[in-house]
């Protein structure tokens, strides 16, 4: 046994040198063996998915980021064949940490291996260190709530008041998006309905031409939904009267009268408003006694309605009256005395004017004066009951419209007997005085008659 072991020193000891040289050779005939069958080997890896972190950091700021995913990673990776020749973009990770943004929104990007044994045998060469990102401002804005309606109510029906459970929201979003926003409203569809709403709608964004905007992640508003109350309203169009009281000053006359409107739009709940058939303005409301100058009143339509009826525009409440007023023109023209007419003569009696003229005093406006013809006046003298001789007499004489005469006219008028009935006076006279003359004879003959018996 010991000889056994004396001969193993002998042989791991002597040729020492030469033993290890061969250990080394071995090795190395190995190593190129190896190399030879799994030689190292380089790739380039694309579109390896960029994922942000630490994105808390921006809105602690109130800012908001805007990351194109289009954008990847693209990296060089070397190593065995037999482990890189295996590897895919979906065994590395791309982080870019928002924490480390440069002031120009730069963000470095980290790739690294989800595999951490095969982290000593790849090399990762980037070709991807940065990225670029958009930051916007986080702004919080209050816009007013609209009701858009869609449709219209059924024939006769109009839209009345409207209130909302919330005029306003607050809308917190970058700054691009309100830039879109035009308007916030909640549709509401009124097609043909005859009765009032009162329920809950969704509160939608719109933009300038009408699109609606898509309320993503990007945008939070402080009220999703919002009550609405629209009263749905009967309505119908009846006319206005109105009376004017009095009479301007003497010596003015009204020279136009204009209203606001003729008729009115009611509206209410469909009984009440059927009710109503007209609106009178008594004359208190618009009285016009003594005045010199242009008269104009409003008055509210509505104390002429009775309770739950309204005037359906507002703006068309008050009805107003507008009169115009001038002051007349008084003017002194004669009457040619041939044109005025004598009627009712007396039978077998003549008349005729003999005053040198007859004035007459018209009183108009002033545009009225400028065209009077007096020419065109038409005068007559009623003799009934006239006897002869010269008389004084009242001269009716008629106007054109627009004209009015200030004081009474009269004439002279001689009232004679007719040229025929002279002549059958003068042969009455005669006949009479021949009848006389018999008489005459008769009371000569009797006289002597009676003297002879006194005689006697």
């Amino acid at each position: 046994m010991k000889k056994v072991l004396t001969t193993l020193r002998k042989m791991l000891t002597e040729n020492i040198i030469l033993k290890l040289g061969s250990i080394v050779f071995a090795f190395l005939v190995w190593l190129a063996v190896v190399n030879v069958s799994d030689p190292n080997i380089t790739r380039t890896i694309t579109m390896i998915p960029i994922e942000l972190t630490d994105t808390d950091t921006l809105s602690e700021q109130n800012m908001v980021y805007k990351f194109d995913s289009n954008q990847t990673a693209q990296i060089v990776i070397s190593g065995k064949r037999s482990i890189i020749s295996k590897l895919t973009k979906n065994d590395f990770s791309a982080t870019a940490p928002l924490s480390e943004m440069s002031q120009v929104y730069a963000v470095p990007v980290y790739v690294e291996l989800k595999n951490t044994v095969y982290q000593n045998y790849v090399t990762i060469n980037q070709k991807t260190n940065t990225v670029n990102i958009e930051v916007e401002d986080l702004i919080t804005k209050t816009y007013d709530v609209e009701i858009k309606f869609e449709g219209e109510p059924f024939t006769d029906y109009v839209v009345g008041k409207t209130s909302l459970g919330r005029t306003s929201v607050d809308i917190t979003a970058p700054s691009s998006k309100h830039n879109l926003i035009s308007k916030v409203a909640v549709d509401v569809d009124i097609t043909d309905i005859t009765a009032s709403i009162s329920r809950r709608y969704d509160i939608k964004l719109y933009k300038a031409d009408g699109e609606e905007i898509a309320i993503d992640n990007e945008i939070e508003l402080s009220a999703k939904r919002t009550r609405v109350n629209v009263d749905i309203l009967y309505t119908k169009e009846i006319p206005i009267n109105y009376t004017l009281l009095g009479e301007p000053a003497n010596g003015y006359s009204i020279t136009d009268i204009e209203t606001s409107a003729t008729t009115a739009l009611i509206c209410g709940k469909k009984e009440l408003v059927d009710e109503c058939q007209i609106i009178v303005i008594d004359g208190e409301e618009l009285n016009i006694t003594g005045i010199t100058e242009d008269f104009e009143k409003s008055v509210d339509l509505e104390d002429y309605l009775p309770e739950g009826v309204d005037i359906y525009d507002s703006s068309k409440r008050m009805f107003k009256v507008s009169v115009d007023v001038e002051s007349m023109v008084i003017k002194s023209y004669d009457l040619d005395i041939d044109n005025i007419s004598l009627t009712n003569i007396p039978s077998k009696y003549k008349a005729v004017v003999i005053s040198d003229k007859v004035t007459i005093e018209v009183s108009a406006l002033q545009e009225y004066q400028d065209i009077f013809d007096v020419n065109e006046v038409k005068a007559a003298i009623d003799l009934s009951g006239a006897s002869k001789g010269v008389g004084t007499y009242e001269v009716k004489v008629i106007l054109p419209d627009n004209y009015a005469l200030v004081q009474t006219v009269t004439a002279k008028v001689k009232v004679f007997k007719s040229a025929s009935t002279v002549d059958e006076t003068e042969t009455e006279t005669e006949s009479t005085s021949k009848s006389s003359e018999v008489e005459s004879d008769t009371v000569d003959e009797t006289e002597s008659e009676t003297e002879t018996e006194n005689e006697v």
